[in-house]
């Protein structure tokens, strides 16, 4: 039976928001509604509609603990300060660092045999779990801190789809049967679906020891370590320091690839004090006035690409003239001057005088998007453990001291450059498209790959002949198993199982979640293909109908909207802007009428 609660209005003096889903997203919303709240008049009432405990998404409190995040404890926050939100009103709350100091104040135990256990540092990668708890406590305390005229509650079910009512709201239904009715709807979902595996929830059920098991895509790193750490095997250092693997003697045989083979960068040690320098080239004033010049016509390879590579060069050479002269100040004239040459149209003549007094530097050597020829057939897997082990040299050294880091860093550095860029159309179509199938992805290779350590022990795997690397160029099955088809001679190597170890698009119509596909469908939402592929929204996060209007009252947040806005596969951070928490913002001005 369905039953419904109703939901007072907004000019009513008292309405009820929906958030559905309540990750790391859902969460910010959730925060920025009940600090705005204290300062309206409006009586609220929020009903977050998430099958799990609020807050943690997929960062599960029971994953085990050899699954890490790949940022730092110190650069995770859900507590926006003034900096993040542009001089808005923030909160006061600790950052996932300090969490953990009052919460896991004990030693870590040692990453491996014989290390020594050290409380968890600033610049640390911390198990994934953790996080989910300080997301989990997070959500505790905002509850226990609402204002006298804001009630939450929580509804622990799926959401399935979802309705417009006749007066501007929405109906939501959820897999019980019920329907909870409100006047403004926030879909924070997520990665709401998986191919066959979530982080930390890999099923191994099945696989014995000495099976060929087939591991492919981007989470596939934590797959292999519940492969291997999971079944009691031990990393351990020898004399010389280097990483080695030790058998349980329950692993099964892994062969690890990819759809494209490419490999991901290792995350650089950091000094968690250190500021970044900020861009000199692509700034964003320029584009501000890309947009301005070409609105929704701009090319990314012609256009945008040229200064990202002189900003890469002008981090690589400011790095080492600082590293050279032993000041910062030595750095900033570098990069000053670059951009000065950038802007002249001389750079490319005094590259040579960069390259005769630093060393040669070019941007296109990180910027692979094509495996190179050496990276054949059986030469494959070396060419991969090279790339691996001088990659891992450069994240030792750390982003500071790593000219190399500093300028793959300049990716990370200018997203929200990229994001002002992107959102909104401003690409030419075909453009927007390269982007999102090129350039995203080499993004995601560039600056938001494993800590080192993760592919120092993939380099123990390989050299204790654990992992096998290849390079497929299909995947048949046999109706029993599989069988990974490699692309020279056609050599088949026979699996007992592939397990597909990355996340679903779910922008895709085959893996959109319901509520998403449901909205699309009444024609309440704009797909941004012909093919239902993704929907589109405006760069604050307002759902879009087929005729290009904004909906009324309905936000969509996260991953389901990459591909209209860029980049939103992310925990946010304080300290500085932060676009997650702007966004979350802006939303709650908006539900509880208060100054924005």
């Amino acid at each position: 039976m369905v039953t419904s609660s109703t939901a007072g209005r907004p000019d009513g003096g008292a309405f009820t928001l929906i958030i559905v889903g309540c990750g790391s997203r859902g969460l910010s919303v959730l925060e920025r509604v009940a600090t705005l709240a204290a300062s309206s008049s409006a009586r609220i009432s929020v009903l977050v509609v998430d099958p799990q405990e609020p807050g943690p998404g997929l960062h599960s409190p029971g994953q085990p603990d050899y699954l890490m995040l790949n940022t730092v404890a110190s650069q995770l926050s859900m507590f926006p300060d003034a900096a993040t939100l542009d001089g808005e009103r923030g909160r006061d709350g600790p950052d996932f660092h300090e969490w953990c100091v009052r919460h896991k104040p004990g030693p870590m135990p040692g990453r491996y045999a014989g290390e020594e256990a050290l409380p968890a540092g600033a610049t640390d990668f911390l198990p994934r779990s953790w996080l989910g708890e300080y997301l989990a406590w997070t959500y505790r305390h905002v509850i226990d801190t609402l204002p006298p005229n804001m009630s939450v509650r929580h509804v622990a079910d799926r959401a399935v789809s979802i309705d417009p009512d006749n007066a501007g709201g929405y109906h939501v239904i959820t897999a019980g049967g019920h329907a909870y009715s409100g006047g403004a709807l926030v879909v924070t979902i997520g990665h709401a679906t998986v191919d066959a595996v979530v982080p930390g929830r890999h099923d191994t059920t099945g696989i014995e020891p000495g099976d060929t098991v087939a591991v492919e895509g981007l989470a596939a790193m934590d797959a292999i370590a519940e492969l291997t750490a999971g079944t009691g095997g031990r990393f351990h250092r020898d004399g010389t320091g280097t990483l080695r693997y030790r058998r349980s003697g329950l692993e099964p045989r892994i062969v690890m690839y990819s759809r494209g083979g490419l490999p991901y960068r290792t995350r650089p040690d950091i000094d968690a004090d250190a500021a970044r320098p900020s861009p000199v080239i692509f700034t964003l004033e320029a584009v501000a006035q890309l947009r301005r010049r070409f609105p929704h016509e701009i090319d990314f390879e012609r256009q945008v690409l040229p200064l990202l590579k002189a900003e890469m060069i002008a981090a690589y050479y400011g790095t080492a003239a600082r590293l050279a002269a032993g000041t910062a100040s030595a750095g900033e004239r570098q990069r000053d001057r670059i951009a000065t040459w950038f802007a002249s149209g001389v750079l490319d003549e005094r590259a040579g005088l960069l390259a005769d007094t630093f060393g040669r530097f070019d941007p296109a050597a990180l910027l692979l998007t094509a495996l190179p020829a050496d990276a054949a057939g059986p030469a494959y897997q070396q060419w991969m453990k090279t790339f691996i082990a001088a990659d891992l040299r450069e994240s030792r050294l750390g982003l500071a001291r790593s000219p190399l880091k500093a300028a793959a860093e300049v990716w990370r550095d200018c997203r929200e450059q990229l994001r002002r860029l992107v959102d909104d159309q401003g690409l030419a179509p075909a453009s927007e498209r390269l982007f999102y199938t090129r350039h995203a992805p080499l993004v995601n290779r560039l600056v938001a790959g494993p800590q080192k350590e993760r592919h120092d022990e993939l380099l123990a795997l390989l050299d204790a002949g654990v992992v096998e690397m290849v390079r497929p160029t299909a995947v048949a099955k046999n109706g029993v198993g599989a069988a990974l088809v490699l692309g020279d001679a056609g050599t088949r190597i026979a699996v007992r199982r592939v397990m597909c170890a990355r996340i679903a698009d779910n922008r895709h119509p085959d893996h959109q979640p319901t509520v998403i596909a449901s909205l699309r469908d009444t024609q309440i939402l704009q797909s941004i293909g012909d093919d239902g592929y993704g929907v589109r929204t405006d760069a604050q996060g307002r759902a879009i109908d087929p005729a290009g209007s904004v909906v009324p009252n309905l936000w969509l947040l996260g991953p389901v909207v990459e591909g209209s806005t860029y980049y939103n596969h992310y925990v946010p951070s304080a300290g500085a802007y932060s676009r997650a928490f702007v966004d979350a913002h802006r939303i709650a001005a908006a539900v509880t009428g208060a100054p924005r």
